[in-house]
């Protein structure tokens, strides 16, 4: 799916940016020919819905593994359309579960240009969690680090622990709090499953048309949430 796109200084779109998971068929057949030549291509669409989220005041979003494909146009338009004074956001989570930690390559890039482009005015805040598959051995489950200014981004070695997060998140809402979700359906279930105590409290829970499969890590032995002080 298209979970990034350059424009030019009119404001038109000059590059897109597909993230793909390979599996079988043509996205293999895409692997296989990655960076060796150039494809001409049809782009069709758009489909599916797209969901205004300007309107709420805190913005939390969970994503696993591909799912963060999903997530990614709307922090980009979420964080353009508040230096345009047309969204009332002011607080935007993201939260991604990685089933290992070279993952977070794929959109690296990206999430180095959204702070960027949050720099100043601070509404941003990322929370990796990675399941499995440290680059550093010596990194123990539990371990966290804080990068950036005002350590708005983390990354804690575990299960985020979402029953905390969402309990913090509603707490300290600004306005209206949307939840979205683009999640394999376990971690889609408990989140579903928390936001339904908070519904009397001005919460909306929104499943993105994208929702990625289950990943290996699902049937994997169960692991502990990671419970830290304080919350991303």
């Amino acid at each position: 799916m298209i979970s990034w796109w350059d424009n030019d200084h009119e404001g038109r779109g000059v590059n897109i940016y597909l993230l793909v998971k390979p599996g079988t068929g043509f996205t293999q057949k895409l692997l296989r020919h990655a960076g060796s030549f150039a494809l001409k291509a049809w782009v069709d669409g758009p489909y599916g819905q797209i969901e205004d989220i300007g309107n709420y005041g805190s913005v939390v979003m969970f994503a696993s593994g591909i799912g963060i494909a999903a997530q990614v146009p709307y922090i980009k338009e979420l964080l353009k359309g508040f230096h345009e004074y047309r969204v009332r956001t002011k607080s935007i989570l993201l939260v991604w579960q990685l089933d290992k930690e070279s993952d977070q390559e794929w959109v690296q890039d990206w999430m180095t240009e959204l702070l960027s482009e949050d720099e100043g005015s601070y509404i941003l805040r990322i929370g990796l969690y990675v399941l499995r598959n440290f680059d550093d051995s010596n990194i123990s489950y539990g371990h966290k680090e804080q990068y950036g200014d005002h350590d708005r981004v983390r990354k804690l070695y575990g299960k985020p622990y979402l029953e905390k997060i969402i309990g913090s998140e509603v707490e300290g809402k600004r306005g209206q709090l949307l939840i979205t979700t683009s999640t394999e359906c376990h971690m889609q279930d408990q989140v579903q499953k928390l936001v339904a105590r908070y519904l009397d409290k001005d919460v909306k829970l929104l499943h993105l048309a994208f929702q990625p499969e289950e990943s290996q890590s699902f049937w994997a032995p169960k692991l502990p949430e990671v419970k830290y002080e304080g919350v991303v």
